[in-house]
């Protein structure tokens, strides 16, 4: 996938809205203010993927559920604010619905395996982003294999990231295994993301600095908001803004994989290289050795560095040198 330079750091939104669309319009704003990319949320009929025998699950996924012409709304007012929104269907005639609206669709770990979705998404070349929660090694292994056989390098690396995640709420720490993501980067030479369900800013801060090029975090307006479990592993506002001024250190700090002369390094040479110098008094024509020499900072225009030494030892003093003079070429 061909994302920015930059991480792309994506407000989880989800259901945290609870069916309330002054809520979800309340979430974008406070998501763009945070420093955010995109809002990213769960778009479904209840009907069409619970089973009708799942009365409690049914009845509360009813009751966040937002109509498709709330999420236009919803779309709009994210145009508006700048911020890139998306979601993750949860049955096909959602998604189907979705993809007509939007240039990013998500998959959701619960359907990382769903190849009538994952085909639809990407026959109709759309920016498929996939967890890989639930899935083991050998899983995403096959899961890759299998995408790979049926669409080229190119159109993958354009259009498919892979989301690190683990599918527990909330997370433990000794279960993160982020070591992972650049395994998965070395290994499927694609765009490697996170998405997080642990508690606090610092597995997605780890997570960037190995590489990540997508970090997904869910997002909510109040840590209290109600008893809905998932705004207690969310983020409020003001901790969001903090992880993603620390992402963006992060870039900053990360860079690229070469090392270069810096301008800061530079000015700082002088300072803090060494010249040679002489240690006591040196005859014209007396030998340089390592008895008569001491290296000492600071370096001097035109004196001799320190890794030409082989080059002038045992060579003879054109002139005298006073002692603490530095040897000049």
């Amino acid at each position: 996938m061909n994302l920015k330079k930059k991480i792309f750091i994506v407000a989880e939104i989800g259901n945290n809205h609870e069916g309330n669309i002054k809520n979800a319009r309340k979430l974008i704003y406070n998501a763009k203010l945070s420093g955010a990319d995109a809002v990213k949320f769960q778009i479904f009929k209840p009907d069409l993927f619970i089973h009708k025998n799942q009365i409690k699950r049914l009845n509360t996924l009813k009751k966040f559920q937002l109509t498709y012409k709330q999420f236009l709304s919803l779309k709009k007012y994210s145009d508006k604010l700048r911020i890139k929104f998306f979601a993750s269907a949860f049955d096909l005639e959602s998604l189907i619905f979705i993809m007509k609206h939007t240039k990013i669709i998500k998959v959701a770990s619960s359907d990382n395996n769903n190849f009538i979705f994952l085909d639809k998404i990407l026959k109709h070349k759309k920016k498929c982003i996939i967890s890989t929660g639930l899935l083991n090694f050998k899983q995403i292994e096959a899961l890759v294999a299998s995408l790979k056989k049926k669409y080229s390098k190119h159109f993958l690396q354009n259009n498919l990231c892979l989301l690190h995640c683990i599918s527990s709420y909330p997370a433990k720490d000794n279960d993160m295994n982020l070591n992972f993501i650049s395994q998965m980067q070395k290994r499927y030479k694609l765009p490697i993301g996170f998405s997080d369900h642990s508690i606090g800013i610092e597995a997605p801060i780890v997570a960037a600095s190995l590489g990540a090029k997508v970090i997904e975090k869910h997002f909510t307006l109040d840590n209290n908001f109600s008893n809905f479990r998932d705004h207690k592993i969310s983020l409020n506002p003001f901790d969001f803004k903090k992880m993603v001024q620390s992402i963006r250190r992060v870039e900053n700090m990360t860079g690229k994989d070469l090392k270069f002369s810096i301008k800061d390094e530079l000015l700082n040479e002088t300072t803090l290289r060494r010249t040679f110098y002489a240690s006591r008094r040196i005859y014209k024509g007396e030998k340089f050795t390592l008895k008569n020499l001491v290296a000492l900072r600071p370096k001097v225009k035109n004196s001799i560095d320190l890794d030409n030494i082989k080059k002038f030892l045992d060579k003879k003093a054109k002139k005298n040198y006073k002692k603490y003079q530095p040897i000049l070429i």
